[in-house]
């Protein structure tokens, strides 16, 4: 990893990347210095299990990460959360996971996601953006709810999260296309001048 602006360089492969595995996918922290997170696939070497490494010391040491993901799928992609330290999400050969403790444990992201091989991932506007092998791009609209989860949570029973901004949207704009009457509509509130 890099230190000084470019200046300082030093080598620091981690130990656990068996002989031609690859680093498909290095993430680095936006908030925290000396923090990576790395997605090793291992499939071209028959070794069909995830494997994704962190630092938090610039690479001078690095901790396996895949606790909690199927031992049958190997890693493709790792991401940290722009906005919450500590959140990850993952993908595999088969589905998307994320991590609300730094890579400690791991849940799907499945939802309505067929199975796929997810080969990137993107937090952008606060959606989360998964790109596929051959079955396109899945979004998971605002992640607000993850980054509002704290230890403890789930044993307070019902808890209320914070949307993000929502914006309202006048149907009416466009005059010289309205939409046929038998078409539902809801009533928006007067607009703004």
């Amino acid at each position: 990893m890099n230190r000084e602006g470019g200046k300082l360089g030093a080598n620091v492969p981690p130990p656990q990347i068996p002989l031609w595995g690859k680093v498909r996918e290095i993430s680095v922290s936006a908030l925290e210095d000396g923090t990576a997170y790395a997605a090793i696939d291992t499939h071209r070497i028959d070794r069909f299990h995830p494997l994704m490494l962190k630092t938090h010391d610039y690479g001078k040491s690095w901790e396996e990460i895949g606790n909690g993901l199927p031992s049958d799928q190997f890693a493709s992609v790792v991401r940290a959360d722009p906005k919450k330290a500590g959140l990850l999400y993952a993908g595999t050969d088969a589905g998307a996971y994320v991590s609300f403790d730094d890579g400690a444990h791991w849940q799907s992201l499945q939802q309505n996601l067929p199975t796929a091989w997810i080969t990137d991932l993107l937090v952008h506007d606060g959606d989360l953006i998964a790109g596929t092998e051959g079955r396109g791009i899945w979004v998971l609209d605002d992640v607000a709810p993850f980054r509002q989860i704290a230890p403890g949570m789930a044993s307070e029973g019902a808890h209320l999260f914070t949307p993000r901004m929502a914006y309202p949207v006048h149907t009416d704009n466009n005059q010289d296309t309205p939409l046929p009457p038998p078409e539902p509509l809801g009533h928006n509130p007067p607009a703004r001048d």
